[in-house]
């Protein structure tokens, strides 16, 4: 085994030896979790639905819909959703959420993220690409959303379940990259601390997946 293999092999052991302390410690009060590398694009939630940041923001967001261990869609902030003509879809949403600053949240959400991504101004985010269907949003009341698509897109459930819904009245109100650096979603964990290369959660139970652990620490080991 040459220096390098045995270099990897410590840093493995080292990391099973952390994981294993945490599960089957007295109480496990933090999880800490390392990845190779945090996203660059911070704790914007519409920059990419893939690795790295599917890693980390996931912990700090939801999306309309999810997919279960089974491989089944489920619903997340929708509970429910209709096709209604070949361009327009109808999402009803839960009525018991919110964000990690108080805020409840709203079919105000999901209407501000879709002006968004559908705008120009989103040129540079993955989740324009992602979701090149997407034209437009009409909130129908507090709790239902119309969506209208540019197309027939009968996978548009599925397709929006790595769609993240940020606070909409802090994303207007600091802006894209300052809410990159202080991301406010209602994911089970809120951001305390983001450096270089470790992000701090705490966690946070008013969402819609409650918390096992009291915090999460995201630690970058290239």
């Amino acid at each position: 085994m040459n220096r390098a293999a045995r270099a990897i092999r410590r840093t493995l052991h080292a990391v099973c030896a952390c994981a294993i302390s945490t599960v089957f410690g007295a109480r496990a009060e933090t999880l800490h979790m390392a990845v190779d590398i945090l996203p660059p694009s911070l704790g914007n939630p519409y920059r990419t639905s893939l690795p790295p940041t599917a890693w980390t923001v996931t912990a700090l967001f939801d999306a309309l819909t999810r997919f279960g261990l089974d491989g089944r869609l489920q619903p997340a902030l929708a509970t429910h959703w209709e096709n209604i003509d070949e361009l327009t879809w109808r999402f009803d949403l839960r009525d018991d959420i919110t964000f990690h600053n108080g805020a409840p949240f709203t079919a105000e959400a999901v209407v501000t993220a879709i002006d968004y991504i559908s705008s120009d101004a989103a040129s540079r985010e993955g989740s324009k690409r992602e979701l090149p269907m997407i034209k437009s949003a009409r909130a129908l009341s507090d709790y239902s959303v119309e969506i209208v698509t540019t197309e027939p897109s009968p996978q548009l459930p599925r397709a929006v379940s790595g769609f993240m819904i940020a606070e909409p009245n802090h994303w207007r109100a600091v802006g894209r990259d300052a809410f990159a650096r202080d991301p406010v979603g209602t994911g089970p964990f809120k951001m305390e601390k983001m450096a270089e290369n470790e992000w701090k959660l705490s966690a946070f139970s008013g969402g819609l997946r409650k918390p096992q652990v009291d915090g999460l620490e995201i630690v970058s080991v290239p």
